[in-house]
């Protein structure tokens, strides 16, 4: 269940970013890409809807949300691979909720003559030809995004540890030195 819910996640992040979140200049909805969505959004334009319908079709994102999981499911043992792929294939994509929701936002993030561009850019031979390098991009991008990332983690650490340090030191300068502690009379002398 942890690969699946995981394997789901990332393929829904690579969804997330086929679609683009900059909010268009006339936006109807007007949100902001920090935002929330508004909780009752105004009606889509019907045209703007054929034409993220178009761009789907054209960026082949069923396609390329496939070809993730499919990539994903290396990692899972041969002899669950396929049950794997089927499930996550028909969890995922099976309710018409990823398209839905993807063509919704990009029609209401894009204008039409927008999505227009795009469908068109994908459909010619340079976006085919890109969208087959893209996931060797990405790939290639990630790794190096997680190697900075783990790098400037590693720094952050070693400069908290150091200014730990030197916060103790400078308490432990601050605080008072015990005294020695006074001596008990010498039990002979006493007598």
């Amino acid at each position: 269940m942890k690969k699946f819910l995981t394997a789901l996640a990332l393929a829904l992040c690579c969804a997330a970013l086929l679609v683009g979140t900059a909010p268009a200049k006339d936006n109807p909805a007007k949100a902001d890409a920090k935002s929330p969505a508004p909780a009752k959004a105004e009606p889509l334009d019907p045209a703007r809807v054929k034409a993220a319908e178009e761009y789907w079709k054209a960026a082949q994102i069923a396609e390329m949300i496939q070809d993730s999981m499919n990539r994903m499911s290396m990692r899972i043992p041969e002899n669950e691979r396929d049950k794997f792929k089927e499930e996550i294939s028909s969890k995922l994509m099976g309710s018409g909720r990823i398209k839905k929701e993807t063509v919704e936002t990009a029609a209401r993030t894009f204008t039409s003559q927008e999505l227009d561009a795009l469908s068109k850019f994908y459909a010619s031979p340079e976006g085919r030809s890109s969208m087959e390098k893209m996931p060797a991009f990405m790939a290639q991008l990630s790794r190096i995004v997680q190697a900075e990332l783990v790098g400037l983690m590693e720094k952050a650490r070693a400069e908290q540890m150091k200014k730990e340090e030197a916060e103790k030191a400078k308490q432990d300068k601050a605080a008072p030195k015990d005294k020695a502690p006074a001596k008990a009379p010498d039990a002979k002398k006493a007598k």
